[in-house]
């Protein structure tokens, strides 16, 4: 089944809203993860109320030693309440490759994430986040829906992740519908922290089913660096490895988040 190709419509109309609307300037949560950025893994707090936050990346992947294809992603995230941030975005990709191996897989999307809770000593941070992913080619238009639930609890120096999330793709042209299950478990560690620290390292292990009935799943890995440049901007660099049905993906990417 096809992914849904992105084509740039939502993230620059979001751009330009940026652009237009006035603001107070904020600092980055460098410790809030997004997926793709560097790896898929996404804490469940949404970021600050009334914060523009505008992400971007490459990445190039190799399946079974080969160079496969390079992706360009760009989003565009706005905290519209305390708890609930909204975004848009997607990917250019260039080129085809096995199992994705480091953070999202292609196509235009939109998304919500609402936080259902602070953490406690006993319980973790819940959020649930839904997506929409959508594409036209040939006249036709395929389309994507996500819905995943994001546990974060703390310990220390450490955060604990977990996100499951289910999908159904619809490819009208082919006549095919897909869906699958999906889900990551990670830790995130700040050194340095609580005093201060401009460092994040990321990792995690994931496992996800083919959209296709009696295709593969794909298992992997990822790992990564969050690096705060300044109170406004984050550098993130990871890689990743995956396998499904015997063939092997690897991937390494690197990208910039700036708030606003």
């Amino acid at each position: 089944m096809r992914r849904p190709r992105f084509d740039g419509t939502a993230a620059v109309f979001l751009a330009a809203a940026v652009a237009l609307v006035p603001r107070a300037v904020h600092a980055i949560d460098h410790t809030n993860l997004d997926g793709g950025r560097p790896v898929r893994l996404e804490d469940a707090y949404a970021i600050a109320h009334r914060e523009w936050t505008i992400e971007a990346g490459f990445r190039l992947d190799a399946a079974d030693g080969r160079t496969g294809r390079g992706v360009f992603g760009a989003d565009v995230l706005f905290g519209l309440l305390p708890n609930l941030q909204i975004g848009a975005g997607g990917a250019a990709v260039s080129g085809s490759a096995g199992p994705a191996a480091l953070g999202r897989a292609e196509g235009g999307r939109f998304e919500t994430l609402f936080n259902l809770n602070q953490e406690s000593l006993t319980l973790p941070a819940i959020a649930l986040e839904g997506a929409f992913g959508f594409s036209s080619s040939g006249g036709d238009t395929d389309t994507a829906y996500e819905v995943t639930a994001i546990l974060t609890k703390s310990l220390g120096r450490v955060r604990f992740h977990v996100n499951g999330g289910y999908e159904v793709a619809v490819d009208p042209g082919r006549g095919e519908d897909g869906e699958r299950g999906r889900l990551a478990v990670g830790a995130s560690f700040a050194p340095g922290a609580p005093m201060g620290t401009r460092w994040v390292i990321v990792a995690d292990g994931f496992a996800e089913e083919s959209e296709r009935t009696g295709g593969d799943g794909a298992v992997g890995g990822e790992a990564g660096l969050r690096y705060l440049w300044s109170e406004r901007i984050v550098l993130d660099a990871g890689i990743g490895t995956a396998t499904a049905g015997g063939r092997m993906a690897f991937a390494a990417g690197a990208g910039i988040s700036v708030a606003f």
